[in-house]
């Protein structure tokens, strides 16, 4: 299977699985009022904008031994930085927002993929 058919899979099922997760993260845990657009959006913007560098970007720069860890801890800084700017959350629940959605994604991934 090429590359970018893999990366275009990798894509979709990062969205199924963060964009519910950080909708349930701001609306039902941290209790926010923040509108179901504003969530949808910061979703799939986070993704939009992490994605295609962890796919073709860092792995020329990356040691590939300890890869996932190097590149999944720069995509959680980006993505807690995308939801604390747009969503207004304190930075550490983002942090935390963006380890658990990255985690739940990148563990089910090795799982079902």
């Amino acid at each position: 299977m090429l590359y970018e058919t893999l990366f275009l899979q990798s894509l979709i099922f990062t969205l199924i699985v963060e964009v519910p997760l950080l909708f349930v993260a701001v609306r039902y845990v941290l209790k926010s009022e923040k509108s179901v657009w504003d969530i949808l959006a910061t979703g799939l913007l986070m993704t939009a904008l992490t994605l295609p560098y962890l796919w073709f970007v860092m792995p020329p720069y990356l040691d590939m031994s300890w890869y996932p860890l190097n590149a999944e801890i720069i995509v959680i800084l980006v993505e807690s930085a995308v939801i604390w700017y747009l969503l207004r959350i304190k930075p550490l629940y983002s942090v935390i927002i963006s380890a658990f959605a990255n985690a739940a994604s990148y563990l089910l991934g090795v799982l079902l993929l």
